[in-house]
């Protein structure tokens, strides 16, 4: 799905903003309300978003993923 998450310190490292989710500021509804409105009316630019994403969070986020890095820290 097409995330739009509260923009914190740190989730651009793990995520690019704009290629794989959209963020807005934490607390200023009036921004997300903005943001909603925008991608309400750009259907093919969440396509594109939320397609990246997934295939981001499939290759980088999974448990499978996170248990091998583990595996491969406690060597």
């Amino acid at each position: 799905g097409f995330l739009i998450h509260p923009w914190v310190e740190g989730l651009s490292d793990h995520f690019t903003i704009g290629e794989h989710l959209a963020t807005w500021s934490a607390g200023d509804w009036a921004d997300l309300k903005g943001k909603i409105d925008y991608y309400l009316n750009h259907a093919a630019e969440v396509a594109t978003i939320k397609e990246a994403g997934r295939s981001h969070v499939l290759d980088k986020h999974t448990y499978d993923v996170r248990v091998s890095q583990i595996l491969e820290i406690t060597k």
